[in-house]
């Protein structure tokens, strides 16, 4: 891969993922998308050395709005699959995680489930995207999941972001700022 300038291929704006080697130099340089925004937060590469990018769309959602994006690829970037994640309102994930049974979990904020503000949104889902649980975190003032990581004992923590900056832990069944570009380093 020599020098190039990444463009949106697709969309206003798509989500970019670029694998480099320890020296920088580009092994790949690939984009996810469809016609309107499309913006990836967060890459974990898995155990077959592919890799899962999580954030938002409004090009697949169903209603037009902004759901939560989940891409999965081979080892070279190409696409196996894409999910789409979310209500009749907006939907955002900022943050993704592995889990032990090879699943994934996603933190961000939904406007579609809770009380119509913006509100803590986390989801599970399995290896091939399926979704098998969703929680709402209600407070008085609009908050949304920027980061996750787990704990001891297969615990979930959860940076909230919002003007009191509050931490909060979940357990997982079972136990277990705004990038548009995410770089791949190895």
């Amino acid at each position: 891969m020599q020098d190039q300038q990444a463009v949106s291929e697709n969309g206003s704006m798509d989500v970019l993922l670029i694998k480099t080697d320890s020296a920088g130099n580009g092994q790949f340089m690939r984009t996810y998308g469809g016609p309107n925004v499309d913006l990836g937060y967060s890459v974990v590469q898995l155990s077959d050395s592919g890799y899962a990018i999580a954030g938002y769309t409004n090009s697949f959602s169903i209603n037009g709005d902004y759901d939560a994006y989940l891409v999965r690829t081979d080892k070279n970037g190409d696409t196996l699959w894409t999910k789409t994640y979310g209500g009749t309102d907006w939907d955002f994930v900022y943050s993704l995680k592995v889990t032990p049974d090879r699943g994934f979990v996603m933190a961000g904020n939904t406007y579609s489930f809770g009380n119509g503000s913006s509100d803590g949104w986390i989801l599970k889902v399995d290896s091939n995207g399926t979704l098998l649980w969703q929680k709402v975190f209600l407070t008085a003032e609009d908050d949304f999941f920027s980061s996750l990581d787990t704990g001891v004992n297969g615990s979930l923590w959860h940076a909230d972001i919002k003007p009191t900056a509050i931490r909060q832990e979940m357990t997982l069944l079972p136990p277990m700022f705004r990038l548009a570009v995410i770089l791949v380093v190895f």
